[in-house]
């Protein structure tokens, strides 16, 4: 995430209202009227919700039809959070937490709530990682990453017993081949940090007695800077009120390729310090960094291609200075949010959790700028953070952020290639292509560029090989393809243009905006540095860097003079570089 992007906010309640909006929405078949066009208001929905998790979170068993016992005893959930707010090492922690969360998920699968459909038909389940190596190959080079915790499909799921899975093997029998868990397969992940204090117990039952949230605080960068340090954590604890909504920088990420935590990952199990609300007295006298959501401080470095213009076109990786054995939890966020937007291209954006401690806040990343969301107290407010399960557990695919119009597929040839339909045009985008340009990174343009083949381009243009570039231009910037439309004006009938400039053989434009998104959360200012996904087709080209003597000369000045007429007439590029002068 650039230095330059920020942080944005929302109340966590104003999440949950967006995604149960969305689920309502997958389900007309069980609305109460067909003439009913609207959902009820979102508070009514939520409220809905948080009555029919209370006797999961109280210990009701909730019978079931898929198991071989009577019913889904739903007290053990308690006694999970028990044990996860006790001294454990980090892997216990985790196997704790997993195991609560599975069985919470079995047993939302029998919740009903009228106007909100079942689970959907993919079942999730929560899966240990760590310390597991997930792989990715960005143009020649792997980089290595152990998120703590993903979220997958039960079908991929490695090893699990009725359902309530925690830990994953490295490597796992499919198909009769050693296969190892990949980005491609998950849909989300959880990223955990521990102060090492002692966490309040779990009330003996529960209640809804407040029609919203407890004031919690964003998440504060100096906080989890202190965490990995020798200073006092407790002095950095996030306050018990709300921060001022505003931006928070999320820091530089740019990147080399190592793995985002090859230390150990061991809590001893020490003593431990005082509550949080003893040390909050500490945390005043750090008011000003704790009280800024994101902080200014944060320089460490993650990865991603060299920050150089050209590296970052050409989608090169160049090597970097040694980065901290433990980024903070907000670059490792980043940098697994980067891989995910890597293995799924077209993605609109990401579901992502942070826990510190008994706490979670839900991270959104898209193409615009994170947005991360007040906390839940899964513990003390488990009715909330089951609501979140309830969601997460029915959005469709599309609702999760993957864009159903881009689908996997295996080419004529057995290679990974991505059919997409766009504007009634059946495109196939050659993932293997060795002239590929990719993009590795969260916000921004993010462009691919990658050899395309589709059977109504090539009727229409037939003997051109094509290419087909995919990014995420601002909405507010006069579009790529107005200006390519004016530049084709400006060509005809002068000879010094006419031919020397990209001919567009094909575009189309998602509706997909990054702005629906925080519409949806009540976010101001949506609209502002929203993003939207394009794609479009060119013939291929190639890099003049190819040529060589009087060849290369000649296409370079033919370059400088075309790029001299367009600008005389009214056409500024600004961004010249080696790749964007070809032949």
């Amino acid at each position: 995430m650039p230095g330059s992007e920020s942080t944005q906010i929302c109340d966590v309640d104003s999440l949950l209202d967006a995604l149960l909006l969305r689920c309502w929405e997958q389900n007309p078949t069980d609305h109460p009227s067909p003439d009913q066009k609207k959902p009820p208001p979102a508070k009514e929905l939520r409220d809905r919700c948080l009555q029919a998790v209370l006797p999961i979170c109280n210990g009701q068993p909730v019978t079931s039809t898929n198991r071989g016992e009577a019913a889904i005893k739903t007290s053990a959930i308690r006694t999970h959070l028990q044990e996860y707010a006790g001294p454990l090492i980090d892997t216990d922690r985790y196997r704790a937490w997993i195991s609560a969360c599975n069985i919470a998920l079995e047993a939302l699968r029998h919740t009903r709530v009228q106007g909100l459909p079942d689970e959907s038909g993919d079942p999730i389940i929560f899966q240990q990682n760590d310390p597991s190596l997930i792989n990715q190959n960005h143009r020649g080079t792997t980089t290595c990453r152990k998120p703590d915790v993903v979220i997958v499909p039960t079908e991929v799921s490695k090893e699990h017993t009725a359902n309530y899975a925690w830990q994953s093997p490295e490597k796992a029998k499919c198909a009769g081949e050693e296969r190892s868990l990949q980005w491609k397969d998950i849909l989300s992940f959880v990223e955990f940090k521990s102060t090492k204090r002692q966490l309040t117990e779990a009330p003996t039952s529960y209640t809804i007695q407040q029609d919203e949230a407890p004031a919690t605080s964003y998440l504060s960068m100096e906080y989890l800077k202190s965490l990995d340090s020798t200073e006092d954590a407790e002095a950095f604890i996030p306050p018990a009120t709300s921060a001022t909504p505003g931006s928070s920088p999320m820091g530089q990420t740019n990147s080399s390729t190592w793995s985002a935590k090859d230390g150990p990952r061991t809590t001893p199990s020490t003593p431990t310090r005082p509550s949080t609300t003893e040390v909050i007295s500490k945390a005043k006298a750090k008011a000003d960094m704790a009280s800024n959501p994101g902080g200014a401080g944060l320089k460490r470095k993650l990865e991603e291609h060299a920050t150089d213009e050209t590296s970052r076109k050409r989608g090169k990786i160049e090597p970097q200075p040694e980065p901290p054995e433990e980024p903070i939890a907000t670059v490792q966020t980043a940098s697994y949010a980067a891989e995910m937007f890597a293995a799924h291209l077209g993605t609109n954006h990401l579901i992502n959790l942070i826990i510190v401690d008994g706490t979670a806040w839900v991270w959104l990343c898209d193409r615009q700028s994170p947005i991360q969301c007040t906390a839940i107290d899964f513990i003390q407010d488990l009715p909330r953070f089951l609501v979140l399960l309830f969601c997460l557990q029915r959005l469709s695919l599309e609702n999760w952020g993957r864009n159903t119009l881009f689908k996997p597929i295996l080419t004529s040839t057995k290679e990974r290639g991505i059919l997409v339909q766009a504007g009634g045009i059946e495109l196939t985008l050659h993932l293997d292509s060795k002239d590929r340009v990719t993009h590795f990174g969260v916000n921004g343009r993010a462009t691919d560029v990658l050899r395309v083949t589709s059977p109504q381009l090539e009727k229409q243009h037939p003997g051109k090989d094509m290419v087909a570039k995919v990014f995420w231009p601002e909405d507010s910037r006069t579009s790529e393809v107005t200006i390519l439309q004016q530049v084709s004006r400006l060509a005809k009938g002068n000879p010094k243009v006419e031919g020397h400039i990209p001919e567009l053989l094909f575009w189309h434009k998602f509706e997909n905006s990054t702005a629906e998104l925080r519409e949806a959360l009540g976010i101001a200012g949506a609209r502002e540095g929203s993003r939207s996904l394009y794609i479009l087709v060119f013939p291929k080209l190639f890099p003049i860097t190819d040529l060589s003597g009087d060849e290369f000369f000649s296409a370079w000045w033919d370059c400088v003079v075309c790029h001299r007429e367009i600008w005389e007439g009214g056409i500024h590029h600004r961004d010249i570089s080696a790749d964007n002068l070809m032949c």
